[in-house]
């Protein structure tokens, strides 16, 4: 893989993971927003999802592109692109646990619904898949 078609992946990898993870975000909005708590978590949770994913735009800029006299070819023997790895660590990480968040978030307004246990499991399934 050349250095530049690996700079366009590092830079497009957190704003697409962003904006996919910040529609579910919206979506929970627009479907449970009749509960004040639920709103709160949802703005919570884009901040977060906005406050992990950014970052790897000037990151990736910084780390990942030739400077001082370097060319592209110079990024395979220079060490700036390891620098990377902690912080990949340190957003996977959170990005983990913003799943976990993302997928427990709507659960607790499923199950108080005033509904039969079969659709009320059934309905818990679906938004289980995120899970998967």
């Amino acid at each position: 893989m050349t250095s530049q078609l690996q700079f366009v992946i590092t830079l497009l990898v957190g704003p697409a993971s962003y904006f996919a993870k910040s529609s579910i975000f919206l979506l929970y909005r627009q479907y449970f927003s009749v509960k004040k708590s639920i709103r709160i978590a949802v703005y919570v949770g884009l901040v977060a999802t906005f406050l992990i994913y950014f970052p790897t735009i000037p990151t990736s800029i910084y780390y990942t592109t030739p400077h001082g006299g370097l060319s592209w070819e110079d990024l395979f023997t220079s060490d700036e692109p390891y620098k990377l790895v902690y912080l990949g660590i340190t957003l996977g990480s959170l990005a983990v646990a913003l799943d976990i968040y993302i997928f427990t978030l709507p659960l607790p307004t499923l199950a108080s619904l005033n509904m039969s246990l079969r659709t009320r499991v059934q309905l818990i399934t679906v938004f289980s898949t995120a899970f998967m």
